[in-house]
């Protein structure tokens, strides 16, 4: 039996995470360094509230900076260190 079987009303919050990684090739457009970038991309929505994540290993490859919060609606605005710690998290599960 699922966990959410017979579980209802307004108590019940869904939350969805998206986690994408990619690597940009030397010299793209979008970052210009002489090395690949990598590049990962966080969506999350809890509720109504919905945020946006990015973090990357611009300017020394293979060592990420800080995620940047890339855009939260105000229901998650207080949230912001739960939403940034959640980026290292879900890179660590897609291993």
């Amino acid at each position: 039996m699922p966990a959410t079987e017979g579980v209802s009303g307004s108590e019940s919050v869904r939350v969805r995470v998206s986690f994408r990684q990619e690597v940009l090739p030397a010299h793209h457009p979008s970052h210009g360094t002489p090395d690949p970038m990598v590049r990962r991309w966080v969506e999350v929505e809890v509720g109504d509230g919905r945020a946006a994540l990015e973090q990357t290993d611009y300017g020394h490859p293979g060592r990420f900076n800080p995620p940047q919060l890339r855009g939260v609606s105000a229901a998650l605005g207080s949230r912001e260190a739960q939403l940034l710690a959640l980026v290292p998290v879900l890179a660590n599960l897609a291993g």
